[in-house]
């Protein structure tokens, strides 16, 4: 849990920083143009920017309670990597997506991205647990649930980064998987 208390801490003071000088975001969001002019640095910067009061809050809710569901089956570095990787990747898929409908002025902040990529590794542990032949009934069905309700809030909201979610994801499903199947090795 002292990984996710530094994510939430990082945020908070960077949404404070965010508040107390408005052009921080427009130097540090995600954005096309960031990227094409090489700034890769805003791959990292923007997942712990937030748009607003509500989507830091819901964003740091939801990781706190997806995390406590993690806490003891993924180590530190597992977390990290995939928090990361998850936000880098939902990253890259939003601008992917943003150049191909030629959107290159729009920017990308929030954690979502990683926080789905966390939601995916809890996941990858569901599934990883029912191969093994263990009952995860009532815990499937609460994740496919909460996955399921997000992405459909995610596609008929206006401005939210639906692909960062679905890139988020689906890297935090593929680093569980591998992470999963590793400790089941080391079992065996």
């Amino acid at each position: 849990m002292a990984v996710t208390v530094g994510i939430i801490a990082v945020c908070v003071l960077v949404y404070m920083t965010q508040l107390a000088d408005p052009t921080i975001t427009q130097e540090y969001a995600l954005s096309v143009m960031a990227l094409r002019n090489g700034n890769y640095a805003v791959l990292l910067t923007s997942m712990f920017m937030h748009g607003g009061i509500m989507h830091i809050v819901m964003n740091m809710m939801s990781l706190w309670y997806i995390a406590k569901a993690l806490r003891g089956v993924m180590n530190a570095a597992e977390y990290s990597i995939t928090y990361l990787s998850s936000g880098v990747i939902g990253g890259l898929t939003w601008a992917y997506v943003a150049s191909q409908a030629g959107d290159l002025t729009s920017y990308c902040v929030g954690a979502s991205g990683a926080i789905f990529g966390i939601l995916g590794a809890y996941g990858a542990m569901l599934m990883s647990m029912r191969h093994d032949g263990v009952n995860v009934g009532s815990a499937w069905q609460s994740w496919v649930g909460v996955l399921l309700v997000n992405l459909v809030y995610g596609f008929i909201t206006p401005g939210i980064a639906l692909s960062a979610h679905v890139g988020g994801l689906v890297c935090g499903i593929v680093l569980g998987l591998i992470f999963f199947s590793k400790k089941h090795m080391r079992l065996a």
